[in-house]
């Protein structure tokens, strides 16, 4: 078995592997780029999550989606793929693959203005724009105070935006 330290050691130029632990994420679309960095974050140590997606996975997004493609029963829950948002089943593949206890609020909605998300958004450390939603996009710009560290990975084209 190997220590998650070991595992990540290289990606701690970016983000202090040791420390990412006690980072509160933000993740805001857990769609193909989303749930694959959520995943990856989680499985590096990653343990304070709110995701927010209010869609639900469609058979043709399954080809480049980290969600299964049948339903899977894992000790956190059953992942049935196609009745939850992308929100809850990543939440829930989390669960099932990391090995840190974890803290994970899903939101099965999308991104808005209102006070929980806001209280989300303006509580986290690290905050990951990875929907195609302008408007949820301009509504964390919008805001007047901003995390730590911002990351804007667009998915339409190859752009990875970092603010700290």
């Amino acid at each position: 078995m190997y220590d998650t330290l070991d595992l990540y050691r290289r990606q701690s130029l970016i983000l202090p592997v040791d420390k990412v632990k006690d980072l509160k994420f933000c993740l805001i679309g857990c769609g193909s780029l989303g749930s694959t960095i959520g995943l990856s974050l989680s499985l590096c140590g990653a343990s304070n999550w709110a995701l927010f997606d209010g869609d639900y996975v469609e058979p043709h997004n399954r080809s480049n989606q980290v969600f299964l493609n049948e339903n899977a029963s894992y000790s956190c829950g059953v992942i049935d793929v196609l009745s939850h948002t992308k929100a809850e089943q990543l939440s829930t593949l989390i669960c099932a693959l990391a090995s840190q206890e974890l803290n994970i609020t899903a939101y099965p909605s999308h991104f808005r203005s209102i006070g929980p998300h806001i209280k989300e958004l303006k509580n986290s450390d690290v905050v990951i724009l990875a929907t195609d939603s302008l408007e949820s996009r301009k509504l964390v710009y919008e805001q007047e105070a901003y995390p730590d560290v911002l990351l804007d990975a667009r998915s339409a084209r190859t752009i990875l935006q970092f603010f700290c």
